[in-house]
């Protein structure tokens, strides 16, 4: 399951996307290898980005127990075939803790030294390998149970229904029912045909990108209020690509993808 990308591979989407990750018009974006095209794809299909869904992950062990406990017995019989890797380019914070072996380059594509990252200043672009944990559904009522378990298990702090911290003598509250190794804001997509109105999930794009001279690797990012500043960023560069609606939670459209730069930064 685990993937080694190919250094020059890597570098040729960093030249690409890099600088515009430096002029504010996206937050990072994911390499992929290309699966098969002619798969017959479900009604809908839930996928779950996170570091730690690896074999050896306290965070997968928990969340398959969890699927099994709600009677999703079978999304979990293949969940190796279900999790997918790839490596992960985003911006990242002083105080996020980044996987194990992550990479740190500026938006000019020069490396970070780790022990300098309190004294950098300005945009910190991190790298590691992550994965997908991706879930296919036919019907609602099973697409409505995943949504059920990812809001009540996959959050790691209590959020108000305007997507603000849950206070407890000062501090934001721990989520009760969130499964060891649950993110603040964790990024949940959802693909499907059908054009449906989901809460809690908002219609964004996805931009794809594949690499020149390798149709087996693609880069994927997602991004919405900015898009069309970004695909004239590429049109520039006579750079071809493919744009699909997708949806994804709302609060991680809200908080990151259209988050206000400087503002996110600094909290």
């Amino acid at each position: 399951m685990e993937i080694q990308f190919n250094e020059e591979y890597l570098q040729q989407f960093r030249s690409l996307l890099f600088p515009i990750i430096g002029k504010e018009l996206i937050t990072g974006y994911n390499i992929y290898r290309i699966v098969d095209k002619s798969k017959k794809r479900p009604s809908f299909q839930l996928s779950y980005f996170h570091s730690d869904l690896s074999e050896k992950d306290e965070h997968r062990t928990a969340l398959v127990e969890k699927l099994s406990d709600y009677g999703v017995i079978h999304l979990t019989e293949k969940v190796e075939e279900n999790i997918i890797c790839r490596n992960a380019s985003y911006i990242t914070k002083n105080l996020w803790d980044d996987p194990l072996r992550t990479r740190y380059f500026d938006t000019s594509g020069n490396k970070i030294l780790e022990e300098t990252l309190l004294d950098f200043e300005g945009i910190i672009i991190a790298e590691s390998l992550q994965y997908d944990m991706n879930i296919g559904v036919e019907s609602e009522k099973d697409l409505a149970l995943l949504i059920k378990i990812v809001n009540k298990h996959l959050y790691k702090y209590i959020r108000n229904v305007q997507g603000n911290y849950v206070l407890k003598k000062g501090e934001k509250a721990l989520n009760p029912d969130g499964i060891p190794g649950a993110w603040d804001i964790p990024l949940i997509s959802l693909r499907t045909d059908k054009r449906k109105i989901i809460e809690g999930f908002s219609e964004i794009s996805e931009i794809i990108i594949e690499m020149q001279g390798n149709e087996e690797i693609m880069a994927s990012l997602f991004i919405d209020r900015k898009t069309k500043q970004f695909l004239n960023e590429l049109k520039s560069k006579s750079q071809e690509f493919s744009k699909i609606p997708i949806l994804a939670n709302s609060l991680f459209v809200d908080k990151y993808i259209n988050a206000d730069f400087k503002q996110f930064l600094e909290e």
